[in-house]
């Protein structure tokens, strides 16, 4: 998550401002990602189910993201760009995934509510990333914070190092009760085409997705229209996860009050009027309070989604059920990235945010009464 830190706050300002595409190749450049994280996603959740190679398949996944952080620097060719994005996207999608699958296998079905205290940390490496990154940057550059140079580059090696140190206390987790290494049979996969909650549910995060992965990732561009800098768009990620540290925390005390449904909705509406009060009060103040809705997002929707999941569905089938989980959320955002950038050749950099805004409301509603409750 560290990793993860230091590049997504920056992502799309870099490929914007320092390689100068349009809308429309930004749009296609931020949705390869998911693109390739479609097709890598459930080949690695079932790899890892049959085999029963939870960790060490995550292993060869970070080391391989390592690798593709150090492909993408010094790239400025976009047929290469899009190779070398797509070589980092097999390997960096399905990590979160994958990692989740492992966490509920070493905790067990019965401790599973307690996934939160786990997940905890990464946001812990994540927020320190983005406040060490643009102090790194500014430092670099020296006092003018409004530009954009090489420097930004530095980003993907430092990436590639930090999940290279992601990698070391992999080695050292143990399987307790054999739930982290149990196999499947591949015609269990039939199983998770049987479940009518867990299809609902893909359904739900495709939707989820496709109306809420572009707004953040736009959302440098707004803060940089709006008059900001780099610096500020390191800050601005403060209030996002300050207040996502301790609801993640303490999830579990929340899960049983309220249920993984109602994360999910809760998670769906708060993104949406997040997104409708940053454009309709245009100021970095208060877009700096609003992201404080950013911690009950992710919660929601995040953590919601994976206990669903969990919840639903048999211990022999965490990763491949995680994984497309994740795939659908892929494809979900390849639309997101794909219309965002068509809607950024037409109109200005707002407009994004209040399509996502406005439906996200919509979406909740349906939501309600489609997803099924869990006992």
């Amino acid at each position: 998550m560290a990793a993860l830190g230091a590049i997504f706050p920056f992502f799309s300002l870099y490929f914007k401002t320092f390689l100068g595409l349009d809308g429309l190749t930004l749009g296609i450049i931020l949705a390869i990602g998911p693109l390739f994280g479609i097709l890598a996603s459930p080949f690695w959740g079932f790899v890892a189910d049959t085999t029963g190679y939870r960790k060490e398949i995550l292993i060869i996944m970070t080391i391989g993201s390592s690798m593709g952080y150090m492909f993408v620097q010094n790239i400025d060719q976009l047929i290469v760009l899009i190779l070398a994005l797509a070589f980092l996207s097999v390997f960096t999608s399905p990590v979160m995934p994958m990692a989740t699958s492992l966490t509920f296998g070493i905790l067990g079905k019965m401790n599973s509510i307690n996934f939160g205290k786990i997940r905890v940390w990464g946001t812990i490496g994540y927020l320190s990333s983005v406040i060490l990154i643009p102090l790194g940057l500014t430092f670099i550059e020296g006092s003018n914070l409004n530009e954009i140079s090489g420097s930004l580059r530095s980003i993907f090696p430092l990436a590639s190092i930090m999940c290279l140190i992601a990698c070391l206390p992999l080695f050292r987790v143990k399987d307790q009760d054999g739930e982290s290494t149990i196999k499947s049979n591949p015609k269990d996969i039939s199983i998770l085409m049987k479940s009518s909650s867990y299809k609902r549910l893909l359904i739900v995060s495709f939707f989820t997705f496709m109306l809420l992965s572009s707004p953040i990732s736009l959302f440098p561009l707004l803060v940089i229209e709006m008059g900001g800098n780099i610096q500020q768009i390191g800050f601005l990620w403060i209030p996002m996860l300050v207040l996502e540290i301790p609801l993640i925390f303490y999830a579990s005390i929340f899960l049983r009050k309220f249920g993984a449904k109602n994360f999910i909705l809760i998670g769906i509406l708060c993104d949406g009027l997040r997104w409708l009060a940053t454009i309709i009060i245009s100021d970095l103040f208060w877009i700096f309070f609003f992201q404080l809705f950013h911690g009950i997002v992710v919660v929601g929707l995040f953590i919601g989604m994976q206990m669903y999941v969990e919840n639903e569905l048999s211990k022999n089938l965490r990763s491949t059920a995680q994984t497309l989980l994740g795939m659908i959320m892929g494809l979900g955002s390849v639309l997101s990235f794909i219309w965002s950038g068509l809607i950024l050749e037409f109109f200005d950099v707002i407009t994004p945010f209040f399509i996502s805004g406005f439906f996200a409301i919509i979406l909740f509603a349906m939501t309600w009464g489609f997803l099924p409750n869990q006992k």
